[in-house]
């Protein structure tokens, strides 16, 4: 799985996992990516994209399991 892919799931399942008020988790949500180039911490911008492109997976979660209508 590519890295920004993989940042995007993450991100994904942890506000699901806070949002279920799993005890010892809330915000903020960071994110660091850890490759052979060495570690980093995701800066602000792309971590708001991440939290964007997981609202959108989410959203496309729901119209497929949902049958397209949303409901």
């Amino acid at each position: 799985m590519a890295l920004e892919n993989a940042s995007v799931v993450a991100y994904k399942v942890l506000e699901e996992a806070i949002a279920v008020g799993t005890y010892g988790l809330g915000p903020p949500i960071d994110i660091w990516h850890i490759t052979k180039e060495g570690i980093s911490q995701v800066p602000e911008d792309r971590k708001a994209a991440i939290e964007d492109a997981a609202r959108s997976l989410r959203q496309a979660e729901v119209k497929l399991l949902t049958g397209g209508d949303g409901a």
